[in-house]
């Protein structure tokens, strides 16, 4: 069966959103079930837990699912014909004419912008089944100008490093950090010395990377 450059494998998608949906209604069964049977037995709640806490625990909760599928959902439901893209948003659903497409973004990472003059649409190549077709189809519906040469595309593969061992070296900084604080043993103490020094060796190469650009 020959592929199109925008099929894409709904299958992974859907069973992403199931798997984030179940994750979800377990942790609210954890935790809020058993409140509830504490509750109804006149039995103090578990873990020293408040009901404030526990609505606010499944609150978040809620809103991190709904955050973590509004991106597959998204993608899913993007349509591609032959005027251009379309893509539901809230409130309103975004559509890019190709001609009106001025440039294109992030191609060698999971989330390529594509902009037009008032809108930018999102893609995520990873859920399509064959990436390179789609990017491959998508330079050749738009203008020529609005596609980055290699030259752009190299310094954006640098970017991309450097934002990366960045975010790396700043989490690996503070969560030795934290197991130093909370630690109280040599074993805490040795980890979140080699967390901090891991932190260290990134920003050396966020440095490096910084005199190529």
């Amino acid at each position: 069966m020959n592929t199109t450059p925008f099929q894409r494998q709904r299958a992974y998608g859907l069973i992403a959103i199931i798997i984030l949906i179940a994750s979800t209604l377990f942790l609210l069964w954890v935790i809020t079930v058993p409140a509830i049977r504490a509750t109804s037995e006149n039995r103090p709640l578990p873990a020293d837990w408040t009901w404030g806490t526990i609505l606010l625990f499944d609150f978040g909760s809620l809103i991190v699912c709904g955050y973590l599928c509004a991106g597959p959902i998204t993608q899913l439901l993007t349509n591609f014909d032959d005027q251009g893209i379309e893509q539901p948003s809230f409130p309103h659903t975004k559509f890019l004419r190709w001609q009106d497409i001025q440039t294109v973004r992030n191609l060698t990472t999971s989330n390529i912008e594509v902009i037009g003059i008032k809108t930018k649409i999102c893609i995520n190549p990873n859920i399509y089944k064959n990436p390179r077709g789609l990017i491959q189809e998508i330079r050749l519906r738009i203008p020529e100008s609005s596609f980055p040469d290699s030259n752009a595309i190299a310094k954006e593969i640098l970017r991309h490093k450097r934002e990366n061992a960045s975010r790396a070296a700043l989490g690996t900084i503070l969560f030795g950090i934290f197991i130093l604080l909370i630690g109280n043993n040599s074993v805490a103490a040795i980890m979140g010395v080699l967390m901090m020094a891991y932190g260290v060796y990134k920003i050396q190469r966020w440095v490096k990377l910084g005199r190529h650009s």
